[in-house]
């Protein structure tokens, strides 16, 4: 055989097990890189979850404060009607 047959004959070789490994990937599920390629990197991940971590930390404290304003003011609201039971003073009434 010369190196030219040779040549021809490996690569024949290699793109049928090329087929056959495609194949078996696809027939059992497998993932590969080409699959995950549009993925980030853990690096990437990770900066991003920090962030988004510290937005919820920031609108939980914010949601805190707020809940806390909505209590005072309920409780603003209900004494003033408990000193003006009619919505009116009654200096003016």
């Amino acid at each position: 055989m010369n190196d030219y047959n040779e040549a021809n004959l490996l690569k024949k070789i290699k793109n049928v097990f090329e087929l056959v490994f495609d194949e078996k990937v696809h027939e059992l599920g497998l993932i590969t890189r080409e699959d995950i390629k549009h993925l980030p990197t853990k690096e990437e991940f990770y900066s991003r979850e920090d962030a988004l971590m510290k937005e919820l930390k920031d609108t939980r404290e914010e949601q805190a404060m707020l809940s806390q304003h909505s209590r005072d003011h309920s409780d603003q609201i209900e004494k003033l009607q408990n000193i003006h039971p009619f919505n009116s003073h009654p200096a003016f009434a």
